[in-house]
């Protein structure tokens, strides 16, 4: 699987292995989106919902920083499902 965050609506999760790999550069301004929670959710229900084993996510939205502290909330959301 190869989702992309685009600002063109092609961020549909399709399962093609056990692992999934997402890139997010932010569907409106790309390279310096800055994700919301809601947002954020709504992929980790969309990573959840793949039954891949494995994800491994690239935020590529570093311009203006965002990319660490997105990551980080993410992988909370995740992690907090798991427990």
């Amino acid at each position: 699987m190869l989702p992309l965050s685009h600002s063109d609506g092609s961020d549909e999760l399709v399962k093609t292995a056990e692992e999934v790999y997402v890139r997010l550069h932010g569907p409106l301004r790309w390279y310096r989106h800055d994700y919301s929670d809601v947002e954020l959710q709504k992929w980790a229900e969309r990573i959840r919902a793949s039954g891949a084993k494995k994800a491994w996510l690239y935020f590529n939205n570093d311009y203006s920083a965002h990319a660490p502290k997105n990551a980080t909330r993410l992988q909370a959301m995740l992690r907090d499902k798991m427990d």
